[in-house]
């Protein structure tokens, strides 16, 4: 096949590649090179490039969005023609690359889709190094295989669309179409890129709060202050300059959630103290370049919270300070104060990573690394490491984790600030995707404000000041119910339960009592108020009791337990621990003294009483009393009348504890049945229930015939069984 204007299409090729990937550094232009090295090659195949790309950009101080730019113009006044300097491409593709993509050009599709597949094979076997994500290490994932798969195509789609324009190279000829590519039988993605807990992200970052506090002398956390109040000697030697860093940098992926690539191309211009959000709020803001899907000159304003914005103050303040009142000497790790304070150079960057230079912007993978901990420089990392047996130092978080401890953050902090202001039609999910830039698919055609660039900007600020609450305040911490305290309220409210029924049963027994003269009466009277008072008082003291065992069943009284201490049993299950406390304390007598049995102030029952304990309907009950057994289906009584007494009229019949069979009264518990007969019924006058029962034979008999007929009246049956034979 003639490989006539191959060099041409190849310079054409990695032109087009280089000019129109949105990416913000050269990782991609490395990736292709990688793959372009294993065309048709087997396992020992040279591989180990890397940074080629950032390093030839960085050479030439241009960025990719320059490159975009200069592939625009050139493109749209060149067309297929056009064509970045071979020199410019040298420097930013690998030289070892170039023949092989020759080669490929050159096969045409049928042979090189043969040597693709040959390529992805052999790529297959490769054994990873165990990481972050897959600490058992292993194979090659079918993912990544893709990934591999779109190089290639990429490179084939380039070719075909060069054909069709017929681009001035014979070599193009058979490429005429994209030849379907296979790739192995891989094991399916195992990769660990869960968030770090937040109970420890939480633990850390106020950990290191406090301990540049303590190291600046900070009075209530006025970090800002206390840098403005410090002489430069002082502040270079308190040595917070990079854990405040670390902090802001946390701090920044976990309550905004931005692709580490923007946030590494922050500049301190970008922030805005006093910026006004389309809703009419001011407040603090970043202003980003999300990128990867959403345009490259497109800014988004991040909103922060005001915990967020004065970590970000303090930071440049210490950043200024630390480089306009101090130049680094000719020897190492030395310095001195200028005469006159230097001026910060422009394009300073946020995060910027050596202090003596602010203007140079920190690479996106040194920011992961510093939190992974795969830097060289970091000796300790910032989060707590995994668990897990990985090489030392390559046992922390990574960026992307902590953006998906951002995005959980977010549903949970939006949940609850809508749950808070009663708001129902948004839903959390789609704030997640509006804070990760995202498309938001519930309002595609932004009627509802969220897909809208206004309504972006309002709802990311909600969901920053939402998510710092749960990083910096008790709102996000863990939680358990207080079951010692829970169950302490219990027993509380059941002494004061028990004492109410002592005092009103003493009450209407003093109520009940006949003076026989003045004094007396007196005396009584004296006695129904103050057991009235006493009375009123336990109640009162209930009540609260109560309302504190409802106040300890809500969330907000709940304990919070910190990170790293042992995992509370009722953490797991919280409505079960309280269930199970709630049976422990009421199901059972108290330790140590038996329940107090309640004096009987009265021995009968009344219609509504007894239709009650019998389980059967008050008018079922009012006909059975005017029947005998004989006429009744039930009979619930003794004898072949009812004990009941009718002398008080219709109203108010009473009904004979002695008299109802004992399987009957076996099935309401003792005290329940002195908790009725304990205290007067409802509605009734003294004169009623104090009136002598007057009861049918041999009923009557029985009753004058009883030992005791305040006391449960088990007795009584046994006589009456008795004598029934």
């Amino acid at each position: 096949m003639s490989d006539k204007g191959a060099d041409a299409v190849v310079a054409a090729v990695l032109s087009q590649l280089v000019g129109e990937y949105r990416g913000r550094d050269g990782k991609d232009l490395d990736v292709l090179a990688r793959g372009l090295l294993c065309y048709g090659g087997t396992p020992a195949g040279r591989t180990n490039i890397s940074l080629t790309a950032r390093i030839g950009m960085k050479k030439r101080e241009l960025t990719r969005a320059d490159l975009n730019k200069r592939w625009e113009e050139l493109s749209f006044t060149e067309h297929e023609l056009a064509c970045f300097p071979a020199e410019l491409l040298a420097d930013l593709i690998d030289a070892a690359a170039w023949p092989l993509l020759r080669q490929l050009v050159v096969d045409g599709p049928r042979i090189a889709v043969r040597k693709i597949e040959q390529a992805l094979y052999w790529y297959s076997k490769t054994q990873v190094r165990p990481t972050i994500a897959r600490p058992s290490g292993g194979t090659i994932t079918r993912q990544t295989l893709e990934i591999r798969r779109e190089v290639y195509r990429r490179v084939m789609k380039t070719l075909v669309a060069l054909r069709t324009l017929e681009y001035p190279a014979p070599v193009l000829e058979p490429w005429i179409a994209v030849p379907p590519v296979r790739i192995p039988d891989a094991v399916p993605e195992r990769t660990n890129r869960s968030a770090p807990p937040l109970d420890v992200v939480r633990a850390v970052v106020q950990r290191m709060d406090r301990e540049i506090d303590e190291r600046l002398d900070a009075v209530d956390g006025d970090k800002l202050g206390a840098i403005d109040a410090m002489r430069i000697a002082p502040l270079h030697h308190a040595a917070v300059a990079e854990m405040l860093r670390h902090l802001l940098t946390i701090s920044l992926l976990a309550t905004i959630a931005p692709r580490v690539s923007a946030l590494a191309a922050v500049l301190v211009t970008d922030y805005d103290p006093q910026h006004r959000f389309p809703d009419g709020v001011v407040g603090p803001a970043l202003k980003m370049y999300p990128g990867k899907t959403v345009h490259r000159d497109l800014a988004r304003w991040k909103g922060l919270a005001p915990k967020e914005a004065a970590l970000l103050k303090a930071h440049v303040l210490l950043s200024h300070r630390l480089y306009c009142e101090r130049v680094p000497t000719e020897k190492k790790n030395s310095w001195k104060i200028p005469e006159t304070p230097r001026t910060m150079p422009g394009g300073w960057a946020l995060l910027a990573a050596r202090l003596f230079k602010p203007d140079v912007p920190p690479n996106p993978q040194s920011l992961s690394n510093m939190l992974a901990g795969q830097a060289t420089g970091y000796a300790k990392l910032p989060l707590p490491e995994f668990t897990g047996d990985l090489p030392r130092g390559r046992n922390g978080h990574s960026a992307h984790s902590m953006r998906h401890l951002g995005a959980q953050l977010v549903r949970l902090g939006i949940q609850r600030y809508c749950d808070e202001n009663g708001i129902r039609d948004v839903r959390a999910s789609a704030i997640a995707d509006i804070v990760l830039d995202h498309d938001v698919r519930e309002d595609r055609y932004g009627y509802a404000d969220l897909n809208s660039e206004p309504g972006r900007e309002r709802w990311v600020r909600i969901a920053a000041c939402a998510t710092s609450r749960l990083l910096w305040t008790d709102d996000g911490a863990r939680r358990a119910p207080d079951v010692g305290a829970y169950e302490q309220a219990l027993r509380e409210g059941e002494r004061l339960e028990d004492e109410l029924r002592v005092l009103e049963s003493r009450r209407a027994t003093a109520r009940r009592h006949r003076p026989s003269s003045v004094s007396e009466e007196l005396s009584a009277l004296r006695e129904v108020v103050s057991l009235g008072d006493e009375t009123e008082a336990v109640r009162q003291e209930l009540e609260a009791t109560r309302g504190e065992c409802e106040r300890l069943q809500g969330r907000d009284a709940w304990r919070v337990l910190h990170a790293g201490s042992p995992e509370d049993p009722a953490e797991s299950d919280p409505q079960e621990a309280l269930a199970n406390t709630r049976r422990r304390v009421l199901d059972r007598p108290r330790a140590g003294r038996p329940r107090p049995r309640l004096a009987r102030v009265r021995e009968f029952l009344t219609v509504g009483e007894f239709a009650e304990l019998w389980a059967r309907s008050p008018a079922s009950v009012r006909r059975l009393l005017s029947r005998n057994k004989q006429r009744a289906r039930s009979w619930p009584f003794n004898l072949d009348v009812a004990p009941v007494d009718a002398s008080r009229g219709p109203r108010r019949r009473r009904i004979w504890v002695g008299g109802v069979r004992a399987d009957i009264l076996e099935r309401v518990p003792t005290a329940q049945l002195d908790r009725i007969l304990s205290q007067d019924p409802q509605g009734w006058s003294a004169s009623d229930v104090v009136a002598p029962l007057e009861l049918p034979e041999p009923y009557a008999t029985l009753f004058s015939g009883a030992p005791d007929r305040t006391t449960t009246p088990s007795g009584v049956h046994l006589k009456l069984v008795a004598e029934n034979g």
